[in-house]
């Protein structure tokens, strides 16, 4: 890690009294925007100050953001539309805070939020913490519990340095707005790529991981909410970021990385269950050059098609056993929130 450990503990002796700021990317996001907001200013370790990052909406977003009576200081920037990414960087850069924490204009805290990420932060075993994510849960657009989504569950096993178990895929739980970071660590590692408008909380989450150590909090902190505005990204949109992603860490990682193989069966998955599995193969060869296919296709010659001819049917019995996986782990959701709802209506009786 980064720091020698006496360094480390010596910073935690200074952080009795850390601040939080808080950074709201938002892009016409008048429906829930209040509700966001509200979840912040409830919490039970209130934050230093919120940034809203208004990403050129058009709608009324300006309006209620303004008029928002917050008790914690608020201020509300306005930039031309630049992409999440850019608004990230935009509120990052007018952070003063020990900390920055994340939250999409769309999603929710639990109050307890902050003070148990805080509480993990500066009571830690690990020599140099700078991220620290959570559980999570599904609300719809009326902000009630839902089963009908497939809740990521947290692996126990990221934890600490984390940055190989990241290569393969993004094993952090409960997207951007569950995660806190030390915003010196941003100084270092810089900002979310811009270029990315998908993989681009993957991306940063390894550039830190390459530095600092990580830890989560196994209790649902955040509500992540589904609606059909933030459900509306392409399939060829999130290969195009994808393949950028992929072309990016094949520059950074070794050639022999053990990543490679989850990054070819998941082009493969792709191809197999995306109804327009053939337009799969243009990008691929658009967009890698023959270097980087080759690194990442190496046992057929750099060939995304011979490699396919291979895998489809490893594919068909991944694709066979994740449905299965995921219809288990869905029934085992919804026992949760009966027993939840259960338990609800027995405490007011």
């Amino acid at each position: 890690m980064a720091a020698p450990l006496q360094q480390s503990l010596e910073n935690r002796k200074t952080e009795r009294f850390a601040t939080v700021d808080v950074v709201i990317p938002v892009y016409n996001g008048q429906q829930f925007i209040l509700q966001a907001l509200a979840s912040v200013v409830q919490q039970t370790c209130a934050p230093q100050k919120i940034i809203v990052v208004d990403d050129g909406s058009t709608d009324n977003t300006a309006a209620l953001v303004r008029g928002f009576a917050s008790p914690v200081p608020l201020e509300y920037v306005k930039q031309s539309h630049g992409g999440l990414s850019s608004a990230r960087n935009a509120g990052i850069a007018r952070c003063t805070g020990t900390y920055v924490a994340f939250l999409d204009a769309d999603d929710e805290w639990y109050p307890g939020k902050l003070a148990e990420q805080l509480r993990i932060m500066q009571n830690t075993d690990l020599p140099d913490l700078g991220v620290v994510y959570c559980k999570y849960t599904i609300i719809d657009e009326k902000g009630d519990p839902t089963d009908s989504y497939y809740v990521f569950e947290l692996d126990t096993t990221v934890r600490g340095n984390v940055f190989s178990k990241l290569q393969d895929s993004n094993k952090i739980a409960s997207s951007g707005s569950g995660v806190m970071v030390r915003r010196d660590c941003f100084e270092i590692v810089g900002g979310f790529d811009e270029r990315l408008s998908a993989y681009e909380d993957w991306d940063m989450w390894l550039r830190l991981a390459e530095r600092y150590d990580f830890d989560f909090s196994y209790e649902p902190l955040v509500k992540i909410r589904r609606h059909a505005a933030n459900m509306q990204w392409s399939s060829s949109h999130m290969l195009v970021n994808q393949l950028h992603f992929y072309q990016k860490w094949l520059a950074r990682l070794p050639a022999d990385a053990a990543c490679y193989s989850r990054w070819r069966l998941d082009m493969a998955y792709r191809f197999v269950t995306d109804w327009q599995g053939a337009s799969v193969i243009g990008p691929v060869t658009q967009i890698l050059s023959k270097e980087e296919r080759r690194a990442l296709f190496g046992r057929t010659f750099g060939s995304f098609r011979l490699y396919l001819v291979g895998a489809i049917p490893w594919i068909a019995a991944r694709f066979i056993g994740k449905r299965a996986k995921h219809a288990w782990n869905k029934l085992l959701y919804k026992a949760r929130i009966r027993r939840s709802v259960m338990h609800r209506r027995k405490g007011q009786l």
